[in-house]
């Protein structure tokens, strides 16, 4: 929880940033712009806080 509480808008940040960077590197990995990047590093942290809070260690 660290991560949300802390750098959550500079997570979002640095994850659409690398999603970004990827889609530039991997062909057939496709992501418009960087605010789409953001958008998918957002529903990617959703998702996994979901399946993190359904597996608990």
């Amino acid at each position: 929880m660290v991560n949300k509480s802390s750098m959550g808008n500079d997570s979002f940040v640095i994850n659409g940033l690398m999603l970004w960077l990827v889609s530039l590197l991997v062909k057939g990995f496709v992501i418009q712009n960087f605010i789409v990047a953001v958008i998918a590093a957002f529903i990617l942290m959703v998702i996994s806080s979901v399946i993190s809070f359904f597996v608990k260690e």
